[in-house]
């Protein structure tokens, strides 16, 4: 009875998950409260019923067995089976069932198996089996919230001196120049790893040692390093022999040519073999150079040569005092001519010189002129003597100024004044209000047909509505001064024609012009054995003549022969009296 109780009650403190039971050894009959198998005899009697109650973890209606039969009955996945007195509990194969249980009011102590995963910056999904939990790249290594002034921020600047660097979470960079290439400790007694360099060469030491050498010794007094130079000659030194120069230590005289050095003492001694002739001795001339031991002078081209007293060549020539080859030419000498052109060639035959006279006129002596008159005193008298023409105002009247035999201006010659021989007609109009300007253009010809402007002056004044008679009328020279001209009056051996164009305003004036008739007075006809021709074509002087349409203002660029009539009386037959001077710049 005693084992089956046993049984029975380990059967139920298993079932009951009590996993600790408490031994206690106790001496026979020191507690009466405690039954031991030793105390068990007939004088105890004990029934089941006296020891059995249900509790803990039950199901329906409890209550106390105090009589009657306990029955002991399998419940659910619990099997019982007996054998003898032993009553066994069998539960169902723990592969099978239930591995891990829990009490049934602990389900708030534990996730859902279907429970949802929510996470910041994370993902996971919650299984039976477990709990999933995927993060991002963000967190590699944590620390505590209140930690962050342990470290160094990532995104903090790098202050340094002499260094720089960057701050990243993997870790801190810094750069630092080439300041120290070798570093020791401050309280170091000696130096390791430094770079020394010398010349080409550079190297790492620990100990630096200063060598003699080239004249200089070095030593060491307490912490101070000393040296001194040898009293000799510094080395090394620029030696310069003939077109060889090198820097040298140490000079050595080489014995050569019959000259033998020594050395006395300090000073340098040379000797030489006491030869008198040379040999290997090299003479040039212009077609050559030989090597000789003797020379020899020969006579030749007048020259003769010979010696006295033993040591001086004597030399002689045959009297000439110029001479020159037979084929020498001397050359084109310059020639210095008056009123001559000429030249030279110069031949070994001889000299050959060419002159030439020039023609009268251009190409010849070209004089130099102070004044200029174009109408010389045989021109002013007997049927063609000086005369007056009236011209219209605004007309422009054409003539040569070179003389019509000679056909070109008789010098060179810079005007200063122009004096051209005039008077004002219309004597009614001497007391009305008016300007009067007058023009003097020189041409050149262009070709056969046309003349073009070299240069012009204008002259003009105003009178007021008064009397002008004692202004304006009687023979009176008209001035153009060169100041007026638009290019400075300069004349040469050609071809020039000058004209004069005459302008009134307030009151309309011819001009009378004074000057000689080329020809007779009255108009010509023509030539004989042809109808008579009309004055505008005749031509029998060209350009001598008046253009054909009046001016008000500007002066004419240039002229076509077509433009220049000769018709009326007097009207190209005539050529106004023109004086030229550079002796003064007013009359």
């Amino acid at each position: 009875m005693c084992a089956g109780f046993l049984r029975i009650v380990f059967a139920l403190v298993m079932l009951m998950g009590i996993s600790h039971i408490k031994t206690v050894a106790i001496t026979d009959g020191a507690d009466t409260a405690v039954v031991r198998p030793s105390d068990w005899n007939s004088a105890h009697a004990y029934t089941l019923q006296d020891a059995v109650s249900i509790s803990g973890n039950t199901d329906g209606v409890l209550a106390n067995i105090s009589s009657g039969t306990l029955y002991l009955a399998g419940g659910n996945n619990i099997t019982l089976s007996q054998n003898g007195n032993s009553v066994t509990l069998s539960g169902p194969h723990t592969s099978q069932f239930l591995t891990t249980a829990m009490a049934s009011n602990r389900g708030t102590d534990f996730v859902q198996a279907t429970a949802a995963f929510a996470g910041t910056s994370a993902s996971g999904t919650i299984a039976s089996d477990g709990i999933s939990v995927s993060i991002g790249p963000y967190i590699t290594t944590a620390m505590a919230s209140n930690r962050g002034t342990d470290f160094v921020q990532a995104a903090a600047a790098f202050a340094g001196t002499s260094a720089s660097g960057t701050i990243a979470s993997g870790g801190i960079s810094v750069s630092i120049g080439p300041y120290l290439t070798t570093a020791m400790l401050s309280n170091a007694a000696t130096i390791s790893n430094i770079r020394v360099s010398a010349g080409t060469t550079s190297n790492l030491l620990s100990a630096l040692t200063f060598s003699n050498g080239s004249g200089v010794s070095f030593g060491i007094n307490a912490s101070v390093i000393t040296a001194s130079v040898d009293a000799g000659a510094p080395s090394p030194i620029n030696f310069s022999a003939g077109t060889t120069s090198n820097n040298l230590g140490s000079v050595v005289f080489s014995n050569s040519n019959g000259v033998s050095f020594g050395l006395n003492g300090s000073t340098i001694t040379g000797s030489h073999n006491a030869l008198t002739s040379q040999s290997n001795q090299v003479a040039s001339a212009a077609n050559g150079s030989f090597a000789f031991q003797t020379i020899t002078f020969s006579n030749a081209n007048g020259i003769s040569f010979g010696t006295s007293a033993g040591s001086a060549i004597t030399g002689s020539h045959n009297a000439l005092t110029t001479a020159a080859a037979s084929d020498h030419s001397h050359g084109n000498p310059t020639l210095a001519l008056t009123n001559l052109s000429g030249t030279t060639a110069s031949a070994s035959n001889g000299l050959t010189l060419s002159l030439s006279a020039a023609a009268g006129g251009p190409g010849g002596a070209v004089p130099t002129l102070s004044i200029w008159d174009n109408l010389p005193m045989p021109a002013i008298s007997g049927s063609i003597q000086l005369t007056n023409i009236a011209v219209s105002n605004g007309t422009l009247w054409l003539f040569p100024l070179h003389q019509m035999n000679v056909g070109y201006f008789p010098g060179n010659m810079t005007v200063s004044t122009v004096m051209i021989q005039m008077s004002n007609n219309s004597s009614s109009n001497n007391t009305a209000a008016q300007t009067q300007r007058y023009s003097f253009i020189i041409y050149t010809r262009a070709n056969a047909t046309s003349l073009n402007t070299i240069f012009s002056a204008s002259t003009s004044w105003t009178n007021g509505a008064t009397s002008q008679s004692s202004l304006i009328h009687g023979v009176r020279w008209l001035t153009f001064h060169s100041s007026q001209f638009n290019v400075a009056p300069t004349f040469s051996q050609t071809e020039y024609y000058g004209a004069l164009l005459g302008f009134s305003s307030g009151a309309s004036r011819s001009q009378a012009w004074f000057g000689a008739r080329v020809g007779h007075s009255v108009n010509l006809s023509g030539t004989v054995g042809a109808a008579s021709a009309s004055a505008n074509s005749r031509g029998d002087i060209p350009w001598l003549g008046f253009r054909t349409v009046s001016f008000t203002t500007a002066v004419p660029a240039g002229l076509a022969m077509a433009d220049v009539a000769h018709t009326g009386s007097g009207y190209g037959m005539a050529i106004p009296h023109i004086v030229f001077n550079n002796l003064a710049n007013a009359y």
